[in-house]
């Protein structure tokens, strides 16, 4: 499934890479109904699809065929208060827009903000808020991803701090790396995350047109390989800005620029 965010809709794939269905993901700006942006999109195992969209600040939740089953607002959820914050960093500590969304194999929902992580059950009951503002280990500024594992671990990336962190189910940190600087373990915009089926962590720049692959050992974390490089040949990426993995062990990754989702069986 994916998220075509130029062209307003989400679209429904086999898995040999075929569309077998489309639908246009409109959203309600203003009192007007326009076509959207989908940014970010998750689906359950009941086939309802969570939608985070740019023009939105609610997850929408619709049904295969696109028909809307409801909304989820995370302003409701996040305390917005900021005592003894001011100006912009309490504009920032208060905001409640969706960046991103995933889904468990137990069917619960994490709905990312930019600076904290809200929990939902399977049955759409709020369960709890991760993270806080900063730039500190287990603090968030400008999330552009999440994935959960088969142990419901909690991968996050940053644009603006820690670049990767990973999550106990609790919430509680387990693991960050990368800071926005030069070196293998390092990124200059991490935009997408997700873990294989042998547990290792890909992770996409986008400014350096790569995907890095990570190993974790406890607390610290293995450089394994890259693969991308600027281009539109097979193999190469142009501003890759999406990443998931499948059982069959293939890595399926989606270019912003280049129009295109490539798939890669990683050995």
């Amino acid at each position: 499934m994916l998220a075509d965010t130029g062209n307003h809709r989400v679209v429904i794939l086999d898995e040999h890479g075929m569309p077998i269905y489309q639908f246009a993901h409109q959203v309600t700006v203003n009192g007007k109904t326009q076509n959207g942006e989908p940014h970010s999109i998750a689906v359950n195992s009941k086939g309802n699809i969570f939608i985070v969209d740019n023009l939105c600040n609610t997850v929408d939740v619709c049904d295969y065929r696109g028909d809307s089953i409801g909304h989820i607002d995370p302003a409701r959820y996040l305390d917005k208060t900021a005592a003894g914050v001011t100006g912009e960093k309490a504009a920032q500590a208060m905001s409640s827009k969706p960046t991103a969304v995933a889904v468990d194999y137990l069917n619960n929902v994490y709905i990312a903000c930019p600076n904290r992580i809200l929990v939902f059950d399977s049955k759409g009951k709020f369960r709890k808020v991760i993270g806080n503002t900063g730039i500190g280990p287990g603090q968030f500024t400008a999330i552009t991803d999440i994935w959960v594992d088969t142990a419901q671990r909690i991968y996050v990336t940053d644009a603006q701090s820690l670049g990767v962190q990973i999550l106990s189910p609790k919430g509680k940190l387990l693991l960050g790396f990368g800071t926005h600087n030069a070196g293998v373990t390092n990124f200059s915009l991490p935009t997408a995350i997700c873990t294989d089926r042998r547990g290792d962590i890909w992770v996409v720049d986008t400014l350096r047109q790569i995907i890095s692959a990570f190993r974790r050992h406890g607390d610290q974390v293995e450089y394994l390989d890259s693969m991308g490089g600027f281009g539109v040949q097979p193999g190469e990426v142009a501003f890759p800005s999406a990443i998931g993995a499948d059982w069959n062990g293939r890595l399926i990754i989606v270019d912003r620029v280049g129009g295109r989702v490539q798939c890669f069986d990683w050995k």
